[in-house]
């Protein structure tokens, strides 16, 4: 079995030791360094966090704020739908003043504007720049329509719980963003072979899966990938956000609960993991474990990192 032996502190991981152990010998056969990396290994495109809004003053958590914010006519401009990473799967969005493109004068003629601003500059009073209070501490939003990905999620679910959402809905920092106007690294991650590089090479907690882009997303060893197989694993991916589709009103967590799995999209999984196995192995793989052996040696191909 592989033992994950996480190397440096929790949410800021450097690097992974993943160590092959014979089930029938104490010894331990060398480990497989997977080390942090900045950018992709593979054909998937980069991937990064979302905004950090450092103060709550900038969201507004219920209705009666929300509803507060609508009636200022300067700040219901700048009231934009916001989406965390905990909200993800049951489609909970929250709301935010995004006002990046705000006026002085604005932010100035706007009673509700000018009381949210002062109270973000008190919370943000020990920083370097709390005359920039009205804006996000960290600005990261895509200016397209952009593949989401969730920094923690359950390990009930065989699949990634990602997701497409529209530019004006701001991204937190407990999400992270690509870019994926074709649909490929969607198709890629829905994969049995990318959630066994996530169980291999990612965090987790408790019952929580840890996503990370410089351990999981970066270093997922997709062999360069011929104009066909390409093709496959793009109409594979495609079949899933159909089957998805077919069910109006349902949250990521109502599709993959494991015992109520609408079976159209059961099958669109198969088919779309059948096509990527086939990148990795001309044999069809028993087990998540078997997917992993073949990861390591494809990781350690791609990047020529050996084990100690």
């Amino acid at each position: 079995m592989y033992i994950i032996v996480l190397i440096s502190a929790l949410f800021n991981f450097e690097v992974v030791k993943v160590e092959n152990m014979m089930p029938d010998s104490p010894e331990a056969m060398p480990m497989t360094l997977v080390s942090k990396k900045d950018k992709p290994i593979s054909e998937l495109p980069e991937c990064h966090k979302g905004s950090q809004p450092d103060s709550k003053a900038l969201i507004l958590n219920n209705g009666s704020e929300y509803q507060e914010a609508k009636k200022d006519p300067i700040a219901s401009k700048y009231v934009r739908e916001y989406m965390k990473g905990k909200g993800f799967r049951e489609v909970k969005f929250r709301w935010c003043l995004w006002l990046v493109d705000s006026t002085p004068e604005e932010r100035k003629q706007s009673k509700f504007l000018r009381e949210r601003i002062e109270a973000a500059r008190v919370e943000r009073s020990d920083e370097e720049n709390p005359q920039d209070s009205w804006l996000f501490a960290s600005i990261r939003q895509p200016d397209y329509d952009y593949l989401a990905l969730p920094a923690m999620f359950s390990k009930k679910s065989g699949y990634f719980p990602a997701a497409f959402l529209n530019k004006d809905v701001i991204a937190a920092d407990t999400l992270y963003v690509a870019s994926d106007p074709d649909c490929f690294a969607f198709s890629v991650i829905e994969t049995s072979m990318f959630t066994a590089w996530q169980d291999l090479a990612g965090g987790r907690l408790e019952g929580l899966r840890i996503f990370s882009a410089s351990l999981v997303w970066n270093t997922f060893p997709l062999p360069p990938l011929t104009a066909e197989q390409k093709n496959l694993i793009l109409e594979g991916g495609k079949k899933v956000l159909d089957a998805r589709g077919s069910h109006p009103g349902s949250s990521l967590a109502d599709l993959y609960d494991p015992e109520s799995m609408p079976k159209d999209l059961k099958k669109a999984h198969k088919e779309l993991d059948e096509v990527m196995d086939k990148v990795f192995s001309d044999r069809p793989f028993e087990s998540e474990e078997d997917r992993q052996k073949v990861l390591l040696k494809a990781y350690e191909k791609a990047t020529g990192e050996k084990g100690e």
